[in-house]
């Protein structure tokens, strides 16, 4: 008979309860054709094969995956002579009808080789039925959490330290702090505080700048045009201790007043008037804040004849005329250890308000 065009193959899900399923591919016999279920051979004589239909003594259980296969045996059995009448048209159509068949089934496997082979390539398997999870090599080893040969390879050559990971891939393309620094574009702190200092220029009278705080020995010193003085500072450098207020000194004065006034050195001192025999007004250049400031003195008088020399600053001129004090100026006398007016020859003033 002719051998139409076929698939020797077909797959059914059993529903638990039909027995008999249809091959619907030609076959000869039962021993050449595979059955299967749920990819196991049954046992040979649990099933039972004529006209196309497979049938099992027992259906099979719900969902069993029941696969029928044609798989013809590739030998010829009749051995044709003339004398005996085996050279006839009907043997001849079963040998020639094997070949067909067989050459059916192995195109059949080429085509499923081809499929199965197409499937591994664009499908990806999960590592747990024997995959890697991945579609390229680079995915499979993190998946797999494995080395690639050349990255093997490189950390034998470097004795496990490996290659240098370049900006693109996370790292810095470098071995070194300063190669790094230079690959990702960034400064080290020396750097940014040298940037920052010659775009910042330092701070003068007239210029807008930085400056530093000055040390104890500079402020002390003083002689740094440049750092600042802080409050601290300040009392370290006037030597104050403990934690008393310190005030400053608003004036001060060394003059001899003999003859004509001359004034050796002062500080905030305008002048120094002579009003009569020891008798001084002392004008300051920068007014004080009020007239209640206190004023400390110390001097010498040539008296002359032996007599003891000093100096006493009196309030009074007598009992009934007082000195002037005002934020301007002050008026001092000057009185000789006899009580009698002298002018000073060395006479030291301090204000303190």
């Amino acid at each position: 008979m002719p051998v139409q065009e076929q698939t020797p193959y077909i797959k059914y899900v059993a529903n638990g309860v039909t027995q008999t399923f249809s091959t619907e591919f030609d076959c000869e016999s039962k021993d050449q054709l595979v059955v299967m279920l749920n990819g196991e051979e049954p046992a040979f004589t649990s099933w039972s094969y004529a006209d196309k239909q497979v049938t099992f003594v027992t259906a099979p259980v719900v969902d069993t995956v029941v696969e029928l296969k044609r798989q013809s045996k590739l030998k010829r059995t009749t051995d044709y002579q003339s004398f005996n009448h085996t050279l006839n048209y009907k043997a001849l159509n079963s040998d020639f009808d094997r070949i067909w068949y067989a050459i059916q089934e192995q195109n059949y496997k080429a085509g499923q080789y081809n499929y199965d082979y197409n499937f591994v390539l664009t499908q990806v398997r999960p590592i747990d039925t024997g995959g890697t999870g991945a579609n390229n090599p680079n995915d499979a080893r993190n998946n797999l959490n494995t080395y690639s040969k050349e990255e093997v390879n490189a950390l034998i050559a470097t004795g496990g330290e490996g290659n240098v990971v370049g900006v693109a891939g996370g790292g810095t393309g470098a071995t070194t702090v300063a190669e790094a620094r230079t690959n990702l574009g960034v400064m080290s702190s020396t750097e940014v505080e040298n940037a920052i200092n010659s775009a910042t220029p330092q701070s003068t009278e007239t210029t807008f700048g930085v400056a530093k705080i000055a040390t104890t020995a500079i402020a002390q010193a003083g002689v740094n045009d440049a750092d600042i003085i802080t409050a601290k500072k300040l009392r370290d450098a006037l030597n104050v201790g403990g934690s008393a207020p310190a005030f400053a000194v608003r004036a001060w004065l060394n003059f001899n007043g003999t003859g004509t006034v001359a004034v050796r050195g002062g500080g905030n001192i305008a002048s120094v008037i002579d009003d009569g025999t020891g008798n001084y007004t002392i004008n300051f250049i920068t007014p004080m804040p009020n007239n209640n400031y206190a004023i400390a003195q110390m001097g010498s008088i040539y008296a002359g004849g032996g007599n003891s020399s000093g100096m006493y600053l009196a309030e009074r001129t007598s009992s009934s005329s007082a000195l002037s004090r005002t934020i301007n100026s002050f008026q001092v006398l000057t009185i000789n250890a006899s009580n009698t007016s002298s002018d000073v020859l060395s006479g030291s003033l301090l204000v303190v308000c």
